[in-house]
């Protein structure tokens, strides 16, 4: 049975968060499949340089921690959500596996009441279906909404058999890309770093060299200060523990893709992937991620390569995918109810919109 004896506190300055660090960390231990973007590391990052205004609700059962959730403010207002934006393509919380109940719940709604105020929703987006934040909130004794809004792409590398399940006819491509290369320009060099502070500034740079935004507007990591401090105390945190992973395909001396990875446990999460944009007839990006996948396939550390998005592209080599969700949390109040069936007759008028678009475009 779910104990009622669970206790809150609510943190939200620096010092508090810090003083956290070894709570967060015994508690990150125990969960069974922890990932990059659960780790203590990545939300220091996250308060830092995106979200100073993150609260992190934590839950106790006895003086132990079993339970973090951090929320922030929408602009909505009386509404939380679980900081997300370009950088956080996957979100979770943290939870210990014994209390995932009703009365864990409880307390973090009782916490969000004592610290927030009234509130309408709690918004949980960015969440696989396996996730904790999504098993937390099927918990929930109130009106919950559930929306599939992406897809997050995997792929198997336990061993080399494993990369059977590939298409066979990109790898064939792909295969005809490096030939390409290697003749009309040199043959290619891959490299897999556990990394150095060079190497950092060469995937920012090569990343910064094949991105723009709408208009030519710059939206690459070097163009926005904060995101590029981000990145760079992130990787220097779990370089410390090698488990930062730079990758590059190089032809003469010069790096022309890379990938920016982290790993957790046996799984490696490719955050970014680049490639120079005059190097693009080439499928640099492809041939790099080529050779990742059959490395990770070779070697016993690393059992699944994630791109943490659902990138289209990615669709060509047939791998895994999951679905990511956006779960949204409303009170058990006159406002939640509003909201909740506001939400469900949009849901309902949807198929009416999409049929009376297509019958414009015809």
């Amino acid at each position: 049975m779910a104990s009622t004896e669970y206790s809150f506190q609510v943190l939200h300055t620096p010092e508090d968060f810090i003083a956290l660090r070894p709570g967060w960390d015994r508690l990150f231990g125990q969960l069974s499949a922890p990932a990059f973007y659960q780790d203590w590391r990545w939300y220091d990052g996250l308060t830092r340089w995106l979200f100073p205004d993150i609260a992190f609700y934590c839950i106790y059962l006895h003086g132990e921690l079993v339970a973090v959730v951090p929320l922030r403010p929408l602009k909505a207002g009386w509404s939380l959500q679980i900081p997300v934006c370009k950088q956080t393509d996957l979100v979770d919380i943290l939870l210990h596996p014994d209390h995932c109940n009703e009365a864990v719940m409880d307390a973090l709604l009782q916490a969000v009441a004592a610290h927030f105020g009234r509130w309408q929703k709690l918004v949980f987006e960015r969440v696989r279906g396996d996730s904790l934040a999504y098993q937390l909130a099927q918990t929930h004794r109130g009106f919950l909404h559930t929306d599939v809004m992406s897809r997050n792409t995997f792929f198997h590398t336990q061993n080399t058999e494993s990369l059977t399940a590939l298409s066979k006819k990109h790898l064939k491509n792909v295969k005809r890309f490096q030939r390409k290369l290697a003749k009309e320009i040199g043959d290619p060099l891959f490299e897999h770093l556990r990394s150095d502070k060079q190497s950092v500034e060469d995937f920012l740079t090569i990343e910064d060299s094949g991105w723009k935004g709408k208009q030519g507007k710059r939206s690459s990591i070097l163009s926005d200060p904060k995101i590029a401090e981000f990145y760079r105390d992130v990787a220097a945190a779990f370089a410390e523990t090698g488990q930062l992973s730079l990758s590059f395909a190089s032809v003469n001396q010069q790096r022309i893709s890379g990938q920016f990875a982290i790993v957790t446990g046996a799984q490696q999460s490719l955050l970014k992937v680049s490639y120079r944009s005059e190097y693009q007839d080439y499928s640099p990006g492809n041939l790099l991620l080529n050779d990742t996948l059959h490395k990770a396939a070779l070697g016993t550390e690393v059992e699944e390569v994630n791109l943490v998005t659902g990138p289209e592209w990615a669709d060509r080599w047939h791998p895994n995918t999951t679905e990511v969700y956006q779960l949204t949390l409303y009170s058990r109040t006159l406002w939640g109810w509003l909201g909740y069936g506001f939400c469900r007759l949009k849901d309902y008028l949807r198929p009416f919109k999409h049929r009376l678009m297509r019958r414009r475009a015809g």
